[in-house]
């Protein structure tokens, strides 16, 4: 169909959906999917082209390859709040030792620049302000602190049974 008519949208959508359906289980032919989309779909779309492979890195958990997509997808289109989220997300995920702090911010700026192009998307509020405060603890304690477990010491209550059920029933 594409031999015939290169630039059917019908036939590129179907293309780009597919892919999104096989990158769960065959990542490669996912990636193969994309790239003859990529070869009908044009230069104006090559910006969708590498957020849809670093989707497909960012699903295996491959966050290195994802920013880098994310990366050239932004290059051709600094516009998108969708693509500069995906970059963040990515960052946020790769978690390099000793260079956390560094990772944080360039996620909070990246995600700051999605909430100013979209600031009605209340996630992308939501995830900056865990980030900053995460990046904020790393910043006064040290990125070594991340690894302390928090432990939380069970308290025996004595007293009036009715009371104690009173204090901690969470409806009142």
């Amino acid at each position: 169909s594409l031999e015939k008519e290169p630039i059917n949208p019908n036939v590129l959508t179907s293309l780009r959906s597919l892919s999104d359906d096989y990158k769960p289980q065959n990542p490669e032919i996912a990636l193969q999917l994309l790239d003859v989309w990529r070869q009908h779909a044009g230069d104006a779309e090559e910006y969708t082209y590498q957020n849809q492979v670093g989707n497909v890195w960012y699903y295996h958990e491959d966050y290195q390859r994802a920013v880098e997509h994310y990366r050239l997808a932004i290059s051709q289109n600094s516009n998108s709040p969708v693509i500069l989220s995906n970059l963040a997300l990515a960052l946020e995920q790769i978690k390099t030792p000793a260079k956390r702090l560094e990772e944080l911010d360039e996620a909070l700026d990246t995600l700051g620049k999605a909430i100013k192009l979209k600031p009605e998307e209340s996630e992308y509020s939501h995830r900056y302000e865990n980030m900053k405060i995460e990046r904020d603890f790393i910043a006064a304690c040290g990125e070594m602190a991340l690894r302390f477990e928090y432990v939380i010491t069970p308290i025996r209550l004595a007293g009036e049974t009715d009371l104690i059920a009173h204090l901690i029933n969470e409806n009142r």
